[in-house]
This record gives structure tokens, C-alpha cells and sequence, in this order.
């Protein structure tokens, strides 16, 4: 007799065997990038400009590659790719006529539990005042469960939905940016009205306009099942790196490179005008790159190897990464680093993490994912 539990095993066991390795590379790129580009936001030579700003690191290579021209993209990789493996599960799910229910409340419960990691890392890892602070677990846990019953209506009515926020957002930001400094200023960080502000316009994810990229990940993820299944992948890959190319160009054409430059004018989250053209174009790019060699030529080069152990661990990284060890190296091994590090310093630092982690993820990797964050994430869903 086959139980629900069992009939959720088998899928699992399916899922695993029939994953877009893509997928998997993607994460994995935009996990390394992820790490590099924070410590050099956190730790480079900065100049402060006013006392009111922030400091902001001066002209710098490392700061335009790393941080300007690649983690702008990578940054919206991980809301959309968590988004992508809904539909694969979905497809999986009606291939095999398991009941849908299970995959809602796995979703539901892998988003909630999601929110909650988020809100444990605020209150144990920073001041109590950033207890209700929206970031990106808390992000990617609500994108999931919108992109899960988003996902039920037409392409065209989703499409409507992108146009639609991406037009609203910045008069909503410019709209409510006063209410927001009242906000600030006047009442603490617990307010409950701060943190829905913050949510839905005014932080690093925020709702409107940061739940398009999930959106469109749906989209993508159903065009590549389709390509599968009328064997025209070559042309899905074809048009998506002409459509990166052109999104891309259009970005600067229309003058907006001073935003990918410039990080920070892009990092204050500020009205955005057309910067989700830029972050489009290269993770469409990105995406069917990755896909053509791994997914659709199915070559196993070498060079994917720590996208792939990075990409297994990609949460686990994240909150040591940016939880723990800036705690370690501000009190212990170099008091006050911040903004204050040379060039090579933080790039010897940022190579020995990357290759302590991927020592770590092989290891995970050959106990079946255990000893991770990931797999204690998968235990309760």
C-alpha cells in the first residue's frame, strides 16, 4: 500500500534524479559571489562623504567587479531560482499524479520556516532593535509561497502582474519614503508599521518591486519544461541569451549605467527606474549559459564542481558567513576592520573561506547532505 509519506519519498527520490543542474551551478555561483562581494562591502578602504551617509568605498576594481557589476545580478538569483524549483516540483508532481496538497504544504511550511530562521538570526546574532528586520530569508520564504499560488494563473496575467509592479514601485517608494523617515525617527525599530514599510518597499528585498524576479522565474522555469518536452531547447537557449544581450544594452543605452557603477545609488534601494533590466538580462544570460553546457550538451566540466558543492550549502553559508564570522574577525582577529582593509587582504581572506567551505560541503555531500542547515531544513518539511 502507498502512503502519502511514501508517495513523498519516492517524488523526493525523483526530484534528486531529475534536478536542471542548472539550477543547482546558479545557486552555486551566486553563493561565492555572494560572500566575496559582502566582505568587500564590509571591510574595504571606505571614505565617508557626510556624517549623515554611510561610509562608501572609493573607485576600485574589486568594488566594480565583485560588488556593482556581478552582485546586483547574483543577489536576485537566490529569490528567483527558489522560485524555478516550485514548477520543476509541480511538473514532477502532476507527472507522477501525486497529490498537489503535498507540495503546497511543503512550500508552505519551507517558507515559514524560512521567516523564523530569519527572525532567529535577528534576535540571537543582532541587536535586539533589528528583531523585525526584512531581509533576505524572510524575502525568500514569502516569494515561495507567492510564487507557488502566483504560478496557478496564465503567463499573461503574470506578465500584466511584473508591468504592473515595476510601474507602481517607484511612486509607491516616493509616495510613502516620507512616511517612512516619520517612522524611523519617531518610533522604534519594533514598530509595526516600520517593518511593513520596510517589507514591502524600503530594504535590500523589498516586496515591491524584488517579488517580480520570482514571478518571471516562474515564467522561465515553465518555458524550460516546455523546450524539454517539444525538444526545442536550442531556440529557448538561443532567444534567452539574445533577450539578456538586448535587456542589458537597453539598460545602459538608456543611461542608467551610473546605477551598476555607482552601488551604492543602487544599494539605498532608492526609486528604482530601470535596473530590472539589468538584473533580467544577465541572470537570463547566466541561466541559459549554464543550461546549454550542463542541461542541454550535458557536459560534467570540472569547473562547475564548487558551483555545485556551493550551491548544496548556499544556506548554510549565508548565516555563517554573514551571522557568525564578522562577528569572529571584528572582536578577535581584527579589531576595527571594518572599511578599513586593503585590497589583497580581503581577497586572501575571502579564498581561504571559499576554499574552508567547499571542504565543508564536500563533506556534506558524501554524508547525503547532512550536517548542514539544509538538511535540518529538510527534516521538518
Amino acid at each position: 500500500m502507498i502512503t502519502k509519506k511514501n508517495e513523498l519519498s519516492q517524488d523526493k527520490k525523483v526530484i534528486s534524479s531529475n534536478r536542471v543542474k542548472a539550477l543547482d551551478t546558479a545557486r552555486g555561483y551566486a553563493t561565492i559571489m555572494m560572500v566575496i562581494g559582502h566582505y568587500i562591502q564590509w571591510y574595504l578602504k571606505s571614505i565617508a562623504p557626510t556624517s549623515f551617509l554611510p561610509d562608501i568605498a572609493p573607485p576600485s576594481i574589486l568594488h566594480f567587479i565583485f560588488v556593482s557589476l556581478l552582485g546586483i545580478s547574483a543577489q536576485n538569483l537566490f529569490v528567483t531560482l527558489p522560485a524555478m524549483g516550485i514548477i520543476f516540483q509541480q511538473n514532477l508532481y502532476k507527472q507522477r499524479n501525486i497529490d498537489e496538497k503535498l507540495l503546497r504544504k511543503s512550500v508552505l511550511k519551507r517558507g515559514l520556516l524560512l521567516i523564523l530562521i530569519q527572525f532567529f538570526c535577528n534576535v540571537l546574532f543582532s541587536d535586539p532593535g533589528y528583531t523585525w528586520t526584512w531581509f533576505i530569508l524572510s524575502f525568500i520564504g514569502v516569494s515561495i509561497i507567492i510564487a507557488y499560488f502566483i504560478s496557478k494563473y496564465s503567463l499573461y496575467v503574470r506578465i500584466t502582474i511584473v508591468i504592473i509592479i515595476i510601474i507602481l514601485s517607484p511612486f509607491l517608494k516616493y509616495h510613502f519614503y516620507s512616511a517612512f523617515l516619520s517612522l524611523f525617527f519617531y518610533k522604534n525599530s519594533w514598530s509595526i508599521e516600520t517593518f511593513f514599510y520596510k517589507m514591502c518597499l524600503q530594504v535590500v528585498f523589498p516586496i515591491f518591486p524584488s517579488i517580480i524576479y520570482p514571478i518571471i522565474g516562474t515564467i522561465y522555469a515553465e518555458k524550460i519544461i516546455e523546450a524539454k518536452e517539444t525538444n526545442s531547447q536550442y531556440e529557448l537557449i538561443r532567444n534567452s541569451l539574445i533577450c539578456g544581450v538586448i535587456l542589458v544594452s537597453a539598460f545602459f543605452l538608456l543611461g542608467n549605467i551610473y546605477s551598476v557603477i555607482n552601488y551604492p545609488d543602487f544599494w539605498f534601494n532608492l526609486p528604482s527606474r530601470l535596473d530590472v533590466l539589468y538584473v533580467f538580462g544577465t541572470n537570463l544570460i547566466i541561466l541559459s549559459i549554464f543550461y546549454w553546457i550542463q542541461d542541454w550538451q550535458e557536459k560534467s566540466w570540472k569547473i562547475f564542481e564548487p558551483f555545485r558543492v556551493f550551491g548544496a550549502i548556499s544556506l548554510t553559508v549565508f548565516i555563517t558567513h554573514f551571522y557568525l564570522f564578522p562577528k569572529f574577525i571584528d572582536r578577535i582577529l581584527y579589531p576595527g576592520a571594518r572599511q578599513s582593509t586593503d585590497f589583497y587582504t580581503i581577497m586572501q581572506f575571502s579564498l581561504v573561506l571559499i576554499i574552508l567551505y567547499y571542504i565543508y560541503g564536500l563533506y556534506v555531500l558524501r554524508n547525503n547532505r547532512k550536517y548542514s542547515v539544509e538538511w535540518l531544513l529538510r527534516s521538518f518539511i
